[in-house]
């Protein structure tokens, strides 16, 4: 049975216009919100990164800091400045750990006025490392727990290393505080007696 023509059903063009108007517009919402949640991704994955960053910054910097010994040769002794300080550590970056290594921190500022936080290890180059926010000056504490702007302080004759060493920001805030914790004296002879 044939169904006449004025009977059959189907879209007209203004349907149609209208389906593909409302397809479009919510392509358009979609793909709308598919960006604003990858501009939200991508936000937070460079936060994490700089995150990651400071944190292995500060790791690097505690563990070589932790490990400072005070040696008697003066050309090795802990010496240190507002805006850097060297010494021995047994916890170096670049070799393997519990070798005694001169080591050195340094703040200084690029053209730009940026803060550059440097490591260098003995006879190695400078490593650049990732800069920190209003870092400005180091201080050092002795095993009375005074302060001090520059090691060995004027008034202490022992050869000791700091007790502990912290990194203020310029408007003179803690950003780092590192305990020196293996010899914080002079050790004659770091063997174990037989």
């Amino acid at each position: 049975m044939k169904i006449p023509l004025s009977r059959q059903r189907g879209l007209t063009l203004l349907e149609m216009l209208v389906v593909f108007l409302l397809v479009a517009l919510l392509s358009t919402l979609l793909i709308q919100g598919i960006g604003y949640f990858l501009g939200q991704y991508q936000a937070v994955q460079r936060f994490q990164g700089r995150l990651n960053a400071g944190l292995a910054t500060y790791t690097w910097f505690s563990e070589s800091v932790e490990a400072m010994i005070p040696y008697t040769q003066s050309a090795k002794k802990f010496q240190g400045n507002a805006r850097s300080f060297t010494g021995t550590s047994m916890q170096a970056l670049g070799v393997e750990p519990g070798l005694p290594v001169e080591i050195s921190w340094t703040l200084s500022e690029d053209d730009n006025g940026e803060v550059l936080f440097q490591y260098q290890e003995e006879g190695q180059e400078n490593w650049n490392i990732p800069a920190l926010a209003d870092a400005d000056v180091f201080e050092y504490a002795d095993t009375s727990l005074n302060w001090h702007e520059s090691w060995p302080p004027v008034n202490n004759n022992l050869d000791l290393v700091p007790s502990m060493i912290r990194l203020l920001n310029r408007r003179q805030e803690v950003v780092w505080l590192v305990k020196v914790v293996l010899y914080p004296r002079p050790v004659p002879d770091y063997r174990v007696p037989r």
